[in-house]
């Protein structure tokens, strides 16, 4: 594949198809699933401009994904505690906001989802190595470090030795100083060696990464066909986007995203990046159309407010 192996010039610092049952898309389940969900809605459809929110109406808006009554005002009652929505309570009914001060930090962190496999700088060859030293009476901190570094988007080659391909030598050192750990940061290029030596991408999952991927294109590719035709009612609509751009966040939280130099040449990220892009952006206006209505039913001034996230998406990676 073209990438390096065996430790050399550390550069150092330590520091039209027929149209598909709406049962046949992912939906939510209840627990997690329901209160990831309910987030993807508030961040992509700006409910911020709606004000309040009759907590009837997003029980309402849950069910459209399977979600009960019961496991909707759950996800309702974590998300308020979580500081992402606001209750407030009139007479006996509840109403929710969207937590204005978390707003900024929720749209950065929606941008990335959205930005997640795009067009980026070419690849440098270095790597980000990390070695640590954890004392034995301070174990303890070893898995917090390790979790760390994972959220990182880190991998061990050895239990000790990290590595990454992009240059997180920040994020590295800000986690060192919390935990008050040793450790060192190095960028640092692999070259291959004769014997069979250690590979640096070998230290990342690549089997479980194209079966996300491969999960995801089964789910939604189909779609695709179906949006050009026009073939997507407004209640199709809005769970489409809904669940494609949640399901994608879960493939950007969890992928390395390495660079395409060390991967293999049919590795199924630009395609599934295509399908994310074409029905997240297709079916935009359709879902409003969807939510507004279900909105509408208990307050059609908040549901006329409503509308959707519609920024500029970055291209497709071809370095």
């Amino acid at each position: 594949m073209g990438h390096p192996l065996g430790a050399a010039r550390l550069r150092a610092s330590v520091t039209t198809t027929s149209p598909t049952p709406l049962a046949e898309i992912p939906r939510g389940r209840p627990g997690a699933n329901s209160q990831r969900l309910l987030a993807t809605l508030v961040a992509d459809y700006r409910f911020t401009a709606g004000g309040c929110f009759p907590s009837t109406a997003i029980v309402r808006l849950l069910g459209e994904f399977g979600i009960s009554e019961s496991a909707a005002r759950v996800a309702l009652s974590r998300l308020a505690r979580r500081g992402l929505l606001v209750q407030e309570r009139r007479g006996r009914q509840s109403f929710y906001s969207v937590n204005e001060e978390n707003l900024a930090g929720r749209d950065k962190r929606l941008r990335l989802y959205l930005d997640f496999g795009g067009d980026r700088e070419p690849w440098d060859g270095l790597w980000t190595v990390v070695v640590f030293s954890v004392s034995e009476d301070r174990r303890s901190l070893r898995p917090r470090l390790r979790t760390g570094l994972d959220r990182l988007k880190f991998a061990p080659m050895t239990d000790a030795v990290w590595v990454q391909a992009r240059d997180h030598r920040d994020g590295v050192a800000a986690l060192g100083a919390e935990l008050d750990v040793r450790l060192a940061v190095m960028r640092a290029t692999f070259h291959d060696l004769d014997h069979d030596a250690m590979d640096p991408v070998d230290a990342f999952d690549l089997v479980a990464a194209r079966e996300r991927y491969t999960q995801f294109l089964n789910s939604f590719e189909h779609l695709v066909h179906r949006a050009h035709a026009g073939d997507i009612a407004p209640a199709e609509a809005l769970i489409v986007r809904t669940t494609v751009l949640a399901a994608w966040r879960d493939i950007a939280l969890q992928d390395a995203d390495l660079p395409h130099e060390v991967l293999p040449t049919d590795w199924p990220q630009p395609r599934a990046r295509d399908v994310f892009t074409e029905l997240w952006t297709t079916m935009g206006a359709l879902g409003l159309i969807r939510m507004r209505e279900l909105v509408a039913e208990f307050d059609p001034a908040a549901a006329a407010q409503l509308d959707y996230y519609r920024p500029a998406i970055a291209s497709r990676s071809t370095h």
